[in-house]
């Protein structure tokens, strides 16, 4: 396959933004295919395999596209059916996943919140991966119902009073580092850090998911190495399944508002 053919990446709506942001940053000679799922938007309250079905949908346009990869920007999505599409895709399939490991493996004192959609927490896959950890104690999980949605929506307000009710589950004295485990919450940090309170250490794995793209894409030797004289803005192209103009206007702003934060990747 051509090396200049595109990434697609898949999302439930503009959460994934956030990894196509990374995905520039790291492979700036790629193009970019970005699908926005938000005519079902959210994911994270819906059973498995009705997630299963739309995602399945998002990633056969993209291959209709020529994607030369796959990159599911949606931890939900990634929980329900990654290992279905690494069973059946001819091409390189990636997704992204809670940046747990690395917040345990760099954690000192106090605990972990895990931050995630109700299917993300309740998915086996996640369960797995606890269970795995020498201390899993030390992992605090909270299920977070209608916060990608209103993040979706931009509603300030909304986003603020659940974000507050979520967060006075949490005995928040202990908390000394939050794993973003939506890729919709990266958007709203500085409004998590308010609802707790202090300073914590956020993570996020879009630069370790983009770093290990680049990995295996340079093994299949399907990395694009050619500069051209497009801009950036240029190299991606935008699907959203609803309300189509205003959710490009708002994803483009947000990929130009995006500045490269430390953060801590994970491969999947």
């Amino acid at each position: 396959m051509p090396s200049t053919k595109p990434i697609g990446v898949f999302d439930s709506g503009l959460g994934g933004i956030n990894v196509l942001a990374a995905l520039k940053r790291i492979l700036p000679n790629e193009n970019y295919i970005f699908y926005g799922d938000t005519a079902h938007n959210p994911y994270g309250n819906k059973p498995v395999e009705i997630v299963k079905e739309l995602t399945l949908n998002g990633v056969r346009f993209l291959l209709s596209e020529e994607a030369k990869a796959i990159v599911i920007a949606c931890n939900t999505a990634t929980s329900a059916v990654i290992e279905d599409l690494r069973k059946t895709l001819m091409v390189p399939v990636f997704g992204i996943e809670p940046a747990i490991k690395p917040a345990v493996t760099s954690l000192k004192d106090g605990k972990i919140l895990l931050m995630a959609t109700p299917l993300t927490i309740a998915e086996k896959k996640l369960q797995k991966l606890l269970e795995q950890l020498p201390n899993r104690e030390s992992v605090v999980p909270l299920a977070c119902p209608g916060l990608a949605e209103e993040i979706e929506a931009n509603n300030g307000e909304d986003i603020k009073r659940i974000l507050g009710e979520l967060i006075s589950r949490v005995d928040t004295d202990k908390i000394t580092s939050v794993v973003l485990g939506c890729t919709h919450y990266p958007l709203v940090i500085d409004k998590i850090s308010d609802a707790l309170e202090k300073e914590v250490r956020f993570y996020d794995g879009s630069d370790g998911l983009a770093r290990h793209v680049r990995r295996v894409l340079t093994e299949q030797n399907i990395l694009n190495k050619y500069l051209d004289n497009d801009t950036a803005a240029e190299r991606v192209r935008f699907i959203f399944t609803s309300e189509s103009a205003a959710k490009e206007e708002r994803a483009r702003e947000i990929l130009s508002s995006t500045k490269k934060k430390k953060s801590h990747g994970v491969n999947v």
